[in-house]
């Protein structure tokens, strides 16, 4: 497990938007859902807007980021492709898109300050040399180890608990991070302003208490118990279902690619997984919404086989997108309420297609209706979703 010291400490307690009454005393750092986009990173992801438009005052109840004023969509279902399978999971969609203003936030806490500094300094100051805690013949695209040399460069900020500010000298050209952040020399506004999200990602990971990195993967510890995975591939940009990076290197050591991957890629043989997005978690299939889960909790869901959920960024930076996931598990609390409300979904979902074509669907499906029409029928899932959750919470007033 890599962490240079022992002191964890959350990042950004004092941002925590608690107006529902729905985070732990114990989860500080926890947020809820909805934005990274008029604050900074921390402090931009939270008020979570579910299915229902009357649970959160505030909140768009849009299933799709509209981005209506402070509250806006970090999280939602996408919509349906016509020609997907019927009964097949849909997908989550993980924002952080920031404005303006966000990014102007960003600027004033870290690019301002953002500096290389060589291991003579280090060494005059006291601290070991970067390169002597590197080890620079290992994968450093792996998790622990790409942490590690951020910590190495931000040796001075563990040790008086200040904001990370120190991009790594050189080594990030061993690693598959985009060629355009991996010198700070060279790089623009704009990519330091991505620089900077990865600084801040880094230290969240390394101070937090719920978060740990064992190889590729990160586990993060829920505030209510449960227990979330998943691996990080700086090479599809992307976070994976947990295991599937060791598994990848193993393949690539023993010269073996499935065949089924690598169409998955257009036949190149790149790293391919069909798990991309994937967080895995400890509730086991076809699991119960946890008890503390507002409205929903105790009830059993009928369309989760999986012992994971996919999760998907919407925003370039995958930095700002990882921490806001990585806050969305501590929190566990607004992952299973929207999941829950994705289930009731799915199942209405599912019995519309049990009515309307009980065989399966025909070899012409997408002739079958127009544009419009589907896009009706997709809306009326949605509304009946709805109208079940609704229900639900009328019965639990009465």
């Amino acid at each position: 497990m890599c962490r240079l010291h022992p002191h964890g400490i959350a990042a950004d307690d004092n941002v925590v938007d608690d107006r529902n009454g729905w985070l732990a005393p114990s989860s500080a750092a926890a947020v809820s859902l909805r934005t990274t986009r008029r604050y900074g990173v921390a402090e931009s992801i939270r008020g979570f807007g579910s299915l229902d438009p009357g649970s959160n005052p505030g909140t768009s109840a849009c299933p799709v980021p509209m981005g209506h004023g402070v509250m806006e969509s970090m999280l939602a279902c996408d919509a349906f492709d016509p020609g997907s399978t019927p009964g097949a999971p849909t997908k989550l969609t993980l924002g952080g898109a920031t404005t303006q203003q966000g990014e102007s936030n960003m600027k004033h806490r870290t690019i301002k300050d953002m500096e290389n500094k060589d291991g003579a300094w280090f060494v005059t100051n006291g601290y070991a040399h970067p390169e002597t805690l590197i080890d620079h013949d290992a994968d450093l695209d792996e998790t622990e180890a790409l942490l590690g040399m951020f910590a190495a460069y931000n040796q001075h900020h563990i040790a008086n608990g200040t904001p990370w500010n120190t991009w790594p000298d050189w080594e990030l050209c061993l690693t598959s991070m985009p060629h355009e952040i991996q010198f700070l020399s060279e790089a623009n506004e704009a990519e330091k302003a991505r620089m900077a999200h990865w600084l801040q990602l880094m230290q969240f990971i390394h101070d937090s208490p719920q978060v740990t990195v064992d190889g590729y993967t990160v586990q993060v510890k829920g505030s209510h118990g449960t227990t979330f995975a998943f691996d990080l591939s700086l090479d599809l940009r992307a976070w994976v279902r947990p295991g599937d990076m060791a598994k990848h290197m193993q393949m690539l050591e023993d010269g073996s690619r499935p065949r089924e991957w690598m169409r998955l890629h257009g036949g190149n043989g790149g790293v391919v997984y069909a798990g991309m997005h994937v967080v895995g978690h400890s509730l086991g299939s076809f699991w119960y919404v946890p008890d503390h889960v507002p409205h929903l909790g105790g009830r059993a869901t009928q369309h989760t086989a999986d012992e994971e959920i996919c999760i998907e960024p919407n925003n370039a930076s995958l930095a700002l997108a990882m921490t806001s996931l990585i806050h969305l598990c501590i929190d566990d609390t607004q992952i299973w309420l929207m999941n829950a409300e994705k289930d009731i979904h799915e199942q209405v979902r599912a019995e519309w297609w049990n009515e309307h074509w009980p065989q399966g669907r025909p070899e012409d499906f997408l002739c079958q209706y127009t544009k419009d029409e589907w896009e009706a029928i997709q809306a009326s899932w949605w509304d009946e979703a709805r109208d079940r959750i609704h229900a639900i919470r009328r019965q639990q007033h009465e």
